[in-house]
């Protein structure tokens, strides 16, 4: 499946391209190795920033969804930020989604996500596995990757990380 940026397609699937995702792992190469990600050929990387930005599509965003997205799964972009243009989904968010692939993809340095019950996920000749036996200590790419994004998420209200809040809905 190939990837579709443009938020007003009705195939609109990922909310960053190769090369985006390719500047975002580049970036996080001063916190971790990011061999993984540069071995993969194209479509690999492809079906991995699908599987992200699926997840980032789980989150419970503050303001709303522009209404000239088309596919209805898709929450970015949003309006009513006053931070963020109402047509581009924030680098915070694409930073998240490299931090979620970074922590899941097979052969990444970061893969020790634990997920309850599901031990894999594959779609194409992408597989996904999830390292159940984590000791729970977090390094220093993993504690990074724990903010972003965050001033974008509404919350139950308890503090998130340390140091920093979350918005509440009102």
């Amino acid at each position: 499946m190939a990837l579709d940026t443009l938020y007003t397609s009705a195939t609109y699937n990922a909310f960053t391209d190769v090369a985006g995702m390719d500047a975002i792992m580049t970036e996080f190469s001063v916190l971790m190795d990011n061999s993984f990600w540069t071995a993969l050929a194209d479509p690999a990387k492809e079906q991995l920033i699908i599987f992200a930005t699926s997840n980032e599509n789980t989150k419970d965003w503050i303001g709303e969804r522009n209404e000239n997205i088309v596919v209805t799964e898709m929450e970015w972009p949003r309006t009513g930020i006053d931070t963020v243009s109402d047509t581009v989904v924030p680098t915070a968010v694409i930073r998240s989604m490299a931090c979620w692939i970074s922590q899941n993809a097979v052969g990444s340095a970061l893969n020790t996500a634990g997920t309850g019950d599901v031990a894999s996920r594959s779609v194409g000749e992408v597989n996904v596995s999830y390292n159940a036996g984590s000791s729970g200590s977090i390094n220093s790419a993993e504690s990074a990757c724990s903010g972003y994004a965050s001033e974008y998420l509404y919350s139950s209200g308890s503090l998130s990380g340390v140091g920093s809040v979350r918005k509440t809905r009102g």
